[in-house]
């Protein structure tokens, strides 16, 4: 509810800087996602066979650890690509600072750790499919952005990788 209460609802607005509109078809898919997901991973949890023991297990503790920290990370790219925005009238500039100095795509690397963090925490095959779904297909996306900023800028840092720190 954090992650979709900020992705779907404030993030948009905090974007929103009057110069791209947000299609109608994109916000649709989103929610009919949301109306899928959401209810079948609060299924997955609700029916589980978790005990009150499993809130002390250490594979739901690194979970809900792994998901917190992917939510500040992300908020923190979000800023960034917030700030670069209005700093250059919504025209597109290379991202600096933070995770933006090792990869291309720290939205999107946090975005995956958060759904591995949930898959852990809530030990389902559900959790399990979205974080795997979000992989798959967030890293081609990064790899098309990073693609992207590489041809459109000359000067873009060469050691940055597109998702992963020094790997991919």
């Amino acid at each position: 509810v954090i992650h979709y209460g900020y992705r779907d609802l404030i993030y948009p607005q905090r974007l929103n800087d009057g110069h791209k509109p947000m299609p109608l078809l994109v916000i649709g898919m989103g929610f009919g996602f949301i109306l899928l997901n959401g209810p079948l991973n609060g299924l997955a949890v609700g029916l589980g066979r978790h005990d009150q023991a499993w809130l002390v297990d250490g594979r739901f503790l690194g979970g809900v650890a792994l998901f917190l920290t992917g939510l500040v990370l992300n908020r923190m790219a979000d800023q960034k690509l917030k700030l670069l925005r209005q700093a250059n009238s919504g025209a597109y500039a290379i991202p600096r600072g933070g995770l933006y100095e090792l990869v291309s795509c720290p939205n999107y690397l946090s975005e995956i750790l958060q759904w591995i963090g949930w898959a852990l925490a809530t030990w389902s095959v559900a959790g399990a499919a979205f974080a795997l779904f979000t992989l798959c297909n967030l890293a081609p996306r990064a790899l098309h952005h990073h693609r992207w900023y590489r041809e459109q800028f000359p000067d873009y840092p060469p050691s940055r990788t597109a998702l992963i720190p020094y790997v991919l």
